[in-house]
């Protein structure tokens, strides 16, 4: 027990300081915020909720010690509630002893959906200026392609904030859920390796969302489709954070259907460089497969029933 509380400690001071060393700019300091989520998730799936309480509480605690009250609010937000969350929904969809199911990533990709819509919006009421929430953030983008850039003409400038401002807090959102993935997976696949994690790792191909996830989906759709000014664009963004779960579900149709293919690998990669190239068109399409998966069931149609497939 002491054993593992001095690694949840360590875990939680090593959370905290890659994000401090993001916060102060030190040089890769971009790369060290990304991975600041890595060692709380270690320490939760590896040695559980116990663990996680220690190793999240350090982190707020140290950095606001060397970061102040406003920093470890924003490491909390961003870090250290999400990583809890993503341990915590682990472990209850699994039971000690139980197999993984794919029930449990999609619970925790919803869940995290919803801090993030949270998130986004109690971040973009607090920074509304006199301009609204979208003219704040054409203001904020303009200051800091004034700084990145320089040398950018007005012109540019404006064509940069207008091409990212509609946006640019939805995609905020969705890379800071990415972020959030990339890392559990990263943990997960590490303690896998060693023998050392909780719960056996999911299958991402049998991926299903709970029903609920709909409902934020289909109603900030709607407000978006009806409502103007700081509602609407809040809408508008909210609705790209909540379809995220979607996307991943998309992406697990994709890859079930490619196993009836000759040729997977083949039809994988392509996939995946079509995607990247055409991301704003590609994107929205991936997101509507899932739609149409969670209400019409196009692997069960297709492929069968696969280990851990259903609804909640």
């Amino acid at each position: 027990m002491l054993k593992a509380g001095v690694i949840a400690f360590g875990g939680g001071c090593l959370s905290a300081a890659a994000s401090v060393a993001a916060l102060f700019g030190a040089s890769g300091g971009v790369v060290f915020a990304y991975l600041a989520p890595l060692p709380l998730l270690l320490v939760g799936l590896g040695l559980g909720s116990g663990a996680t309480a220690i190793a999240t509480a350090t982190g707020v605690l140290t950095v606001a010690v060397f970061g102040g009250v406003p920093a470890a609010g924003v490491y909390g937000g961003m870090h250290a509630l999400p990583s809890w969350l993503i341990v915590h929904q682990v472990l209850m969809q699994n039971p000690a002893g139980g197999v993984a199911t794919s029930r449990s990533i999609g619970s925790v990709l919803c869940w995290l959906a919803v801090v993030g819509g949270v998130i986004a919006t109690v971040t973009a009421l607090v920074g509304r200026g006199e301009a609204g929430i979208e003219g704040s953030v054409r203001e904020l983008l303009g200051a800091v392609a004034s700084m990145a850039s320089p040398n950018l003409t007005d012109a540019d400038r404006d064509i940069f904030v207008g091409y990212l401002a509609p946006l640019f807090i939805g995609v905020s959102g969705v890379t800071w859920m990415l972020m959030l993935v990339v890392n559990a997976v990263l943990a997960q696949g590490v303690l896998a390796r060693r023998g050392w994690n909780l719960r056996p790792t999911p299958n991402w191909s049998a991926l299903t969302l709970p029903e609920w996830m709909a409902w934020p989906l289909v109603g900030t759709a709607v407000v978006a489709l009806a409502s103007s000014g700081d509602m609407g664009y809040m809408a508008h963004n909210l609705v790209l954070i909540f379809a995220a779960p979607y996307f991943f579900l998309g992406l697990a149709v994709i890859h079930s259907l490619a196993r009836l293919a000759p040729w997977k690998g083949f039809v994988l990669a392509a996939f995946y460089v079509t995607l990247g190239l055409f991301l704003a068109f590609a994107g929205p399409a991936v997101v509507g497969l899932g739609v149409i998966e969670q209400w019409a069931g196009v692997r069960r149609r297709f492929v069968g029933p696969g280990p851990g497939q259903g609804s909640e």
